[in-house]
């Protein structure tokens, strides 16, 4: 039996593309924000707004810049770039998130599938470079949330972008769940996710968490959540207690065992 291999070649450009559309965004979003926005709060509970702009420049052009480290042999940018990003005038930040914004993209699609499958060092891991773009993708999208809620209570990831990362979330759960708190809240939680993504069973235990896309058996609890939502949850960003009481969230089951969740998934950078 054999297992059919991705569109490396589609899935990168659609990662890439998506990125730069979340970029080029977040890029409108910092010009648009007054002077006394700068030190309010984000959706990262340990960072200002600056924090949040500091770190997000540096994702957009670091990230575009890898394509070319991995597929042209393009020496890394110097490290003392990263902190001089972080002093530069806000309006400078934008023009600099939009230049990354258009050359990922464009860097992808000077490369060939071959080259799209070596390995990337992302830092923390090593991954082929088409699936770490799905990394870009992640923070590109997620912290375009971050800024936004710090001064919408009602913001929301784009339906577009969150089915793209939903695609994702199998295989990107189990990596940053918290494996004392699996432990500490075994159990079979049934997430009915709408906008066309499905039903994802999350099953927490002694031995972590695993992702059955599918699985709809003996649930202990079930949640109803649209795309967004689940993206926010499995990132750590969609508070259930609130959540339900204002009946964004719809459950079936035991409120408090739904809420677990939110401590298997605690979030990073958060």
């Amino acid at each position: 039996m054999t297992t059919e291999q991705p569109p490396v070649k589609e899935t990168a450009l659609l990662y890439a593309r998506t990125a730069g559309e979340a970029f080029a965004d977040q890029a409108a979003f910092f010009r648009s924000l007054p002077p006394d926005a700068w030190d309010g709060p984000t959706g990262c509970a340990r960072w200002t707004m600056r924090d949040l702009v500091g770190h997000v420049v540096g994702e957009a052009v670091w990230f575009a810049h890898l394509v070319r480290e991995v597929t042209a042999d393009e020496p890394p940018l110097p490290k003392h770039l990263w902190e001089e990003l972080k002093q530069l005038p806000p309006d400078q930040i934008a023009d600099r998130m939009d230049a990354a914004a258009r050359e990922l993209p464009a860097n992808v699609e000077a490369a060939t599938p071959e080259q799209l499958r070596r390995d990337a060092d992302l830092g923390w891991t090593v991954m082929p470079l088409w699936q770490g773009l799905g990394i870009g993708l992640q923070e590109a999208v997620v912290h375009n949330w971050d800024g936004r809620i710090g001064r919408d209570p009602d913001a929301t990831i784009r339906t577009a972008w969150a089915k793209i990362l939903a695609s994702r979330m199998a295989a990107f759960a189990p990596r940053v769940a918290r494996s004392n708190a699996a432990r500490q809240f075994p159990g079979r939680y049934l997430l009915d996710v709408g906008d066309g993504i499905g039903p994802i069973m999350i099953v927490a235990g002694p031995d972590g968490v695993h992702v059955e896309p599918g699985n709809t058996d003996n649930p202990d609890v079930t949640l109803h959540l649209t795309a967004d939502q689940y993206v926010r949850l499995i990132d750590g960003r969609l508070p259930l207690k609130d959540s339900i009481a204002r009946g964004r969230v719809q459950v079936e089951g035991d409120t408090a065992t739904a809420e677990a969740l939110n401590q298997i998934f605690l979030g990073i950078a958060n």
